[in-house]
């Protein structure tokens, strides 16, 4: 019973901030959920272990709580929180939509939102948003390609500083040079 109390107190210490807020415009939310969607990383989930982890430990930590190092105890908590992970796992993912939202709504206008939605759900939007995940990777063939880019490029900036050192020198010319060190 008091770890379905503690349960429910942390359940609702998480909706309290959010009543408030000032309200959120549904296509901010929508456009929240599409990105969401498309890219999972944006919620920044963490593994069902990690979770029942911190509920469990949230838990043990409560005033009046029973004593951790007794193993009902630790039973009792880890039993509430395996219980209690998947609720907390979707709260905390409503959480991240709406603080998703709500900056996406700082610099977004409800009718684009509402078309950045739209155009995100089709199968371009799908592909743009596929490509922007690619770029922020840090795997192996993302960044062998990203040095085989660079090194190439490198031959082309010796070009560009050939003419800006030109330039340079042609601007110099009449101004004094330093002393010798």
């Amino acid at each position: 019973m008091r770890g379905h109390l503690a349960a429910l107190l942390v359940m609702g210490a998480l909706a309290g901030p959010v009543a408030a807020q000032p309200p959120l415009d549904p296509a901010a939310l929508e456009l929240a959920r599409v990105l969401m969607a498309r890219d999972q990383t944006l919620y920044d989930d963490a593994d069902q272990s990690r979770i029942q982890s911190r509920i469990e430990n949230l838990l043990l930590a409560e005033q009046g709580a029973c004593n951790a190092f007794v193993p009902a105890c630790r039973a009792a908590a880890t039993e509430a929180a395996r219980q209690f992970a998947p609720a907390f796992r979707q709260s905390e993912r409503e959480r991240r939509e709406r603080i998703t939202a709500y900056l996406l709504s700082d610099m977004l206008q409800p009718a684009e939102m509402a078309r950045f939605a739209q155009y995100l759900r089709g199968e371009e939007g799908a592909r743009l948003l596929a490509a922007v995940a690619m770029l922020r990777q840090d795997d192996d063939r993302v960044q062998r390609r990203r040095r085989e880019l660079e090194r190439m490029l490198e031959r082309a900036t010796p070009g560009a500083l050939a003419e800006a050192r030109a330039d340079f020198r042609r601007r110099s010319r009449n101004i004094p040079r330093a002393a010798p060190r």
